[in-house]
């Protein structure tokens, strides 16, 4: 639309600060769960209330005054309030919701590439799993997430790389490396039925044998320091093994439903982390403590980075390091990367981005930390080494038997549909930041409110729209019902949650957002209408089941045929 609601009063309110004088500040502008209090509100009102020596009240009256003299506001908004309490409420006038009915049918992907235009490269690493571990559930929350906010960025019009940087080099490659030798060959793992799942128990065997046995873990270094040496016989068994586990983790994310653009390799960087590691040591931004390279930091709440043991074996910042110098290099200053990855990473995420600002490779707003909570295990930290963990396969078999036990016509395909969007809904409803004691049921339940509440909603929808096929031409605002207007209304504000998502880097609300739209539409009634209203109702389900299911595939979900 060539002015949507939510940028236009944004916009607006920016340039009344300018008009006024004052200093621009980061206010408030949100989406109104009750009605009565208009369509969205702001606290823009309390940011200035010192300054100016006013009370909340009569900034937003002031506000008011001057937001009402530009140019549309009356094309788009019914009327404009300054409460009592200082916040100021927007009502959008039922003329542009007629508008946004006339966008939503004309339009098959509505606000495709509306916050395009700039030249900025966002490159999200997201999942980047350590390919020795089982892939457990824990990593479900990186790759699910990463992969919806890129969906999003990339459909607003942001130019996004997909990365998964998988961790194919380190001491953990000595470990499998040495547990192989121990345990069996790679003969006998490439010979296997399931060659994947043997090495992942291989290595688990091995890590569980480690801690009582010092001699294992000093063996495991040493092979490692042969890999860092570019000895052939080890690289060689290091590259079965690499290709084994990668053919495991492309079945599990062909499973999922997840694709990456581009894969970045730790072990690329074996090549030249060491000179980077000099070059950092020569210009004194790292030194040597001990035999080993290390960089200190000022503030003191980053703690000492090791780049390199004694034993000359670079560690993963390096090789993180060089990873982002080459990415730098590719994609030139206008490049931002968001690394999606825990937040018990936090600290060691500062670490890397302080060095990489000192080098002046990126200011501090070019990189930024996605951060998730921890799934947990009846109060305890996922941990493979500890087998407190479950398999994200064996996960989603549980959820397609629940599946296959309450949506008796889905198919095998369909089936395997709703189980993923049991799981995956299930997760980015929940705040991204915060930690999610996990459960069985409760991550594949279907109930309301859930993935498969809403897959069939859109399923009931698209039944209803074939059995009553109409021209839209009789479509008439004035003439909707109460909850029509209110699913309209929700419709309206698609774009202002697609915008929140971006600002915010997250996909959370996009998941409120669609089962919000879903309980409003539900509460609709078709059979009740006269017939002179049935047309307005088949327009309502029309532009719903299409912002639904824009909405799901944007989270990574697909919907069935039947259920």
């Amino acid at each position: 639309m060539e002015n949507n609601s939510s940028l236009f009063v944004k916009q607006a309110l920016i340039s009344v600060i300018s008009d006024l004088g004052l200093e621009k500040k980061a206010f408030s502008f949100s989406i109104n769960q009750n009605q009565y209090f208009g369509d969205y509100s702001s606290n823009i009102a309390f940011l200035y209330q010192k300054e100016l020596k006013m009370t909340p009240y009569e900034v937003a009256c002031l506000i008011l005054e001057n937001i009402l003299k530009k140019d549309g506001i009356n094309d788009i908004f019914q009327k404009v309030v300054a409460e009592k309490n200082g916040y100021i409420n927007f009502f959008v006038s039922e003329k542009y919701l007629s508008r946004i009915v006339s966008y939503f049918l004309k339009n098959d992907l509505p606000f495709q590439n509306f916050l395009g235009g700039d030249e900025t490269t966002y490159i999200i690493e997201f999942s980047s799993p350590n390919m020795v571990k089982p892939f457990t559930i824990g990593y479900l929350r990186s790759t699910i997430i990463g992969d919806s906010v890129a969906k999003i960025y990339s459909y607003v019009g942001k130019k996004v790389v997909r990365d998964n940087h998988l961790g194919d080099w380190g001491i953990q490659f000595g470990k499998i490396i040495c547990a192989v030798q121990k345990y069996s060959s790679i003969k006998e793992v490439v010979e296997s039925n399931e060659p994947y799942q043997e090495l992942l128990d291989h290595y688990l065997r091995f890590s569980a044998e480690e801690k009582t046995k010092p001699s294992l873990t000093k063996r495991a270094s040493e092979i490692f320091a042969a890999m860092e040496r570019g000895e052939s016989d080890v690289l060689k068994i290091w590259s079965q093994i690499r290709h084994i586990l990668e053919r495991g983790l492309n079945n599990i994310y062909s499973t999922l439903g997840i694709t990456f653009d581009t894969i970045s390799w730790e072990s690329s960087s074996r090549n030249g982390v060491h000179p980077l590691i000099e070059d950092l040591v020569s210009t004194g931004l790292a030194k040597i403590s001990q035999g080993a390279v290390i960089v200190e930091f000022d503030d003191e709440n980053l703690p000492v980075v090791v780049l390199r043991k004694s034993d000359g074996s670079a560690l993963y910042a390096a090789r993180e390091l060089f990873t982002d110098k080459q990415r730098f290099s590719k994609h030139g200053n206008e490049l931002v990367i968001i690394n999606e990855v825990g937040v018990d990473q936090s600290t060691y995420l500062s670490q890397i981005y302080s060095i990489e600002c000192q080098l002046g490779w990126c200011g501090p707003d070019q990189r930024f930390h996605l951060s998730h909570g921890m799934y947990r295990l009846e109060g305890v930290k996922m941990v493979s080494e500890k087998g407190n963990y479950l398999y994200m396969l064996d996960v989603l078999s549980f959820a397609k038997n629940k599946v296959a036990d309450k949506f008796k016509k889905a198919s095998e395909e369909d089936s395997l549909k709703i189980a993923l969007a049991a799981i995956k809904f299930n997760d980015l409803r929940n705040n991204h930041a915060s930690d999610v004691e996990f459960s069985m049921e409760t991550f594949t339940d279907s109930s309301k409110g859930t993935g498969p509440y809403v897959q069939q909603t859109a399923c009931n929808i698209r039944l209803f729209l074939q059995n009553n096929q109409r021209l839209y031409d009789a479509f008439d605002i004035n003439t909707l019902t109460k909850q029509e207007l209110l699913v309209i209304r929700h419709l309206e504000k698609f774009d202002n949650c697609l915008t929140s998502c971006v600002l915010e880097v997250q996909c959370t609300k996009l998941a409120v957002y669609v089962v919000d739209l879903c309980t409003l539409y539900n509460k609709c009634s078709f059979s009740d209408l006269e017939d002179s209203s049935q047309d307005n109702f088949v327009t309502v389900s029309s532009i719903t089941e299409k912002t639904i299911s824009l909405a799901l595939g944007l989270l990574g979900i697909q919907i069935p045929k039947q259920m």
